[in-house]
Parts: C-alpha cells; structure tokens; sequence
C-alpha cells in the first residue's frame, strides 16, 4: 500500500474526484510509492496546485491531474459534465514546469538531473478511453481511466517507460521540499506546522454539528469572531449543494480569499466561484463595463463605479442568463447593500431560492452600512452564532480579544509561542525591524516565505516597506527577502499587505505593523482582523501605544 504525505491527509478538503483518485491509488500501488496531493505553488502573482505527484525510486515524479465526471473532447474544446473547461493536459503540464522550477530555485539547477518525470490525467469516472483515439499533445498511455486504475502499477509503467533509479536520499530531499510536513527537525518552523494542523483539527470538531444546518434550512445568517470556521461551512455547504444537483453562487468581495475558494471547485460545473467585483466583471463582458479604477484613483471615482456596477448587472440580468439555487456569501460585511440585492436577483425563480451569508460585523473595515443584514432574525432567517476562535493559538487570540470583546479562543487550542513586540517611532526603523524578524523566521526557524505576511494598517506604510526593499535588492545588500504586493506573490517572497487586502485570508506567521494613533478610524479594527491573519506565530512592530493597546512589552 503507497503512503500519502502528509499521514494526516484529508479527503473531504478537496475536490469529490480527487479524493477518490487518491483512495484508488493509496490501495493499489506498492509500499515503494509515495503520494503527494494537491501540491501547490505561486508563480507571478498566480495560484496554482498539481492534483497528484507520485514518486517513486525508479519512475521519479509522476505529476497527475484528476477530473471527474463525464469527460469529452469536441472540435479541440474539452468539457466536463457538458460544459467547457481548460484542457486538463495544459493544466498538468503547466504545473510540472512550475514545481520544476520551484524545485530548481530551492535545491539548485542540477537537483533534477537523472530524476525522471513526466505527466498524465486520470478520469476516474469514464469506463475507458474509446480505441482508436487520437488526443492532440495526449499519448494515450497518459490518460488513466477507472479501467487502468483497477491496476495503476501497470499504467504508471506504461506512461513512465524507461526507468532510471535515483537515490533515497535526493527523492527524501525533493519531497522535504514539496511537503515539509513530513520534515520534524525540532525547529520552530516544524512546531509551527504542528501546531497549525491541531488548529485546523479543532475547527473541524467544533464546527462538525453546525455543518448540518444546511439540511434543514433554506436562509441563514451565520456570524462569529475571526478563525471561528465560517468559510470552511461556506465550502462544505456548496460543495453538498453540488453533489445534490444544485447551481451554487459562492462568492465573497476580497480578491485574495475569493481567489483562493475557486481552486477548491475547478472539478465541479455546479458551482460558480469567486470574488464578487471579478465575476461581475465577467458576466458584463459582453458589454464592455470597464475594469475597477486603480488602487490610487480619487475617491469619488471609486465610488461612482462601484454603484454604477451593480446597475449595470441588474441591467443586463435577462441577458446575463446565470441563474442559481443557492447563494453563498462569505465576509458578507464587506458588501454594500444594493450588491446584496444584485445578487439576490440572480437565484432563479423556480428553483428553492437558497441564502446563506457569512460574516462578522468586528470585521467590517468599509463601513457599507449593512445594519438590515444583521437584524434578519425578524424575516424568517435563522441566526447562527459561532463564537469559538478556532484558528489562532491562545497567546495570538489574547492579542486579539484585547482589541475585540467576545473573541475568545476555544480552550482547547495550543498555547502557541510567545507574541513579540519591536518598538519603532516612525517609518526608518520599521524597515529594520521587519526585515530582521522576517530574516529570522525564515532563516534561522525555517517558515517557508510563503507562509509569511508582513501586515499594515496603512497602505503608505506597505508601500514604504515593498520600496525599501526593492531599493536593498537594488543595492545588493547581501541576502535580502523579497517583500511584494498579493498581486506579485511568489514562493520566495514574502506578501506585504494592508489588513484591508488579506482580509479572510491565513498565514503561519504575521509580522503586524501600526504606526497609527490607536484612537484613529478603523485602526483597531484593521489591527483586529492583520493579528487574526496569524495562526501560530505573531510578531508586533509599532508605536508604543499599539503596545500598550495590545498589553505586549518588548
């Protein structure tokens, strides 16, 4: 029997073909297979995943992209349960490159010299593939069926066919890197990693009663304190939606969190996902709306454009042909009104006209007005409190109920390390403090980059770190780390960016930085929602009345 990395591998956080695919092959391959799934990386400011990479000491790195459903290919377009999708065979081969550079940056040009690798898809839902096919860029000795998974050593020798050992020792390093799970050196970094699967453990028990809710209620309004589980609902509700033949909307406003919700659906036609303002976007494209004003456009421009969006949707809605059974809003306090109702008007008439909304008003850091959202216990909704803070340590959720009453964290979620605080008096200082504290986790605790996030309150402030840090790259100031926008990301850079933009999203280490008066509009709340960005490590610089607000000392 092959072994899955990590040991503690959950099926239901991915997508229904996935899983079965991983079940399949953990059965039926040899003790000498390892089976990584849904490895990520970020290239260019993009998010992807490998659904599957095998590795094995004589066939080296098998990379696998897993669609299920019924699968058909007709004049060059591939389509899955009957509607189009991007060729799985780009899919896949876009993502071997990426982890091949990847493993290339971090273990030097050489580290795949002799190591095979190549790629396949598997359907693990079609019978087998008709004989005589002919698929461009596709032998088809890479296309696994459920028929070669009935015996996929077989199929796997087929695809790879010429074998080429290659040390224990180099394949042990490749997987460290793909998987540092499986690394436990003793350094913080491993205790990081430890601590955080014990959190996501935790969410999962506290939440598993309220996952049923769904069942038995058509409008809900689910709200709690940062790291209570909400958006995990949101996925498990969609995706069972999906399974009973529902059209599901999930959507939320943040870019970033939206982004990465709609690589957890890219096998299921049901549901459509994504950030609202892009799938807005989307379905106006036929008629040319323009895009969003940049991020330094006046004020006033902004705001003529976001109020003349939804008019447009609801303009063309007859048109726009998208029509859903269930609604699924996440960080609901981040919409105005009338985008409520836009949306509202895109449930279809005829079918059961489903609303769930997810959200918590200590998060609201746009002020859109949205008292009526919070009081819909009096039309029939049923209200769902969540007040456990599953997500960060105790020593973090400290943190954040001093900034927020009633945010407490479940007592059962690890302790966690100490928060640390760095003085600073103004702008010079913060670029010392946080490239050293960001040095130090990186360097001499491990934390891979990708898992940190430098957080401001101010967009100025992340400016000024993104520039100083470009200007020591410039320099050649020895080996600095990277510090780049969300929209620039890479996983050998760090993301610096305000609370407002990282909204709903999660990191192993935060490095929260304030230089605002702490009476100032919207700071605590800012600081409230960058510290519960935090799961297990939290690092402070700023003023000493953001320490004094926080009860830290240096």
């Amino acid at each position: 029997m092959a072994a899955i990395i990590p040991e503690d591998f959950d099926p239901e956080g991915v997508e229904r073909s996935l899983a079965k695919v991983v079940a399949l092959l953990a059965d039926r391959l040899g003790d000498e297979w390892l089976i990584l799934p849904h490895v990520p990386f970020v290239e260019n400011g993009v998010e992807g995943e490998v659904d599957v990479i095998l590795v094995h000491p004589q066939c080296g790195l098998i990379f696998l992209e897993a669609k299920g459903g019924a699968i058909a290919l007709r004049d060059g377009t591939w389509l899955q349960n009957g509607l189009p999708m991007r060729s799985p065979v780009d899919q896949v081969a876009d993502g071997k490159h990426a982890i091949k550079r990847k493993i290339q940056r971090a273990l030097g040009r050489d580290a795949l010299v002799g190591v095979r690798h190549c790629h396949g898809v598997v359907f693990p839902d079609v019978d087998a593939v008709p004989g005589g096919t002919s698929i461009p860029d596709l032998d088809q000795r890479m296309i696994l069926t459920a028929s070669e998974l009935q015996w996929p050593e077989d199929a796997l020798a087929a695809l790879v066919g010429e074998t080429n050992a290659v040390s224990a020792n180099h394949l042990e390093e490749i997987v460290r890197l793909l998987r540092p799970t499986v690394e436990f050196s003793g350094s913080l970094g491993d205790q990081l990693r430890g601590i955080r699967r014990r959190l996501g453990a935790q969410t999962d028990r506290v939440i598993r009663v309220t996952r049923n809710l769904d069942m038995m209620n058509d409008r809900m309004l689910v709200y709690g304190p940062a790291g209570a589980g909400k958006t995990k609902l949101a996925v498990a509700w969609a995706r069972r939606a999906a399974a009973a033949g529902q059209r599901v909307l999930l959507t939320c406003y943040n870019e970033p969190i939206g982004f990465q919700l709609q690589g957890l659906f890219q096998d299921e036609p049901l549901v459509t996902v994504g950030p609202f303002m892009p799938l807005a976007l989307r379905w106006l494209s036929p008629w040319d709306f323009p895009a969003p004003p940049a991020d330094d456009a006046p004020n006033h421009e902004k705001r003529a454009y976001y109020e003349a969006l939804p008019s447009a949707l609801a303009e063309h809605r007859s048109e726009i042909g998208a029509a859903f059974d269930l609604v699924i809003i996440d960080e609901v306090q981040d919409f105005k009104p009338e985008w409520l109702e836009t949306i509202r008007s895109m449930l279809d008439p005829e079918g059961p006209r489903r609303e769930f909304l997810l959200g918590d008003q200590n998060q609201d850091l746009f002020d859109h007005g949205q008292d009526e959202v919070w009081d819909l216990a009096s039309h029939g909704w049923v209200r769902v409190p969540l007040d456990a803070n599953c997500r960060n340590t105790l020593a973090i959720a400290a943190v954040a109920a001093r900034l927020v009453t009633g945010t407490e964290a479940f007592p059962d979620n690890p302790p966690g390390p100490d928060v640390r605080y760095f003085p600073v008096g103004g702008p010079r200082e913060v670029w010392k403090r946080v490239r050293d504290e960001v040095r130090y986790l990186a360097e001499e605790q491990r934390v891979p980059l990708s898992e940190i996030a430098v957080i401001t309150t101010r967009a100025r402030i992340k400016d000024h770190l993104i520039d100083k840090s470009f200007e020591a790259l410039e320099r050649g100031d020895g080996d600095v780390i990277r510090l780049v926008a969300w929209s620039a990301r890479d996983e050998d850079a760090v993301v610096c960016e305000t609370s407002y933009k990282l909204k709903g999203t999660e990191w192993q280490a935060v490095v929260m930085v304030n230089l605002e008066p702490t009476d100032g509009e919207g700071v605590v709340r800012s600081l409230y929602v960058g510290v519960t960005r935090a799961t297990t490590w939290l690092s402070v610089v700023g003023t000493a009345e953001t320490a004094e607000l926080l009860h830290l000392r240096p």
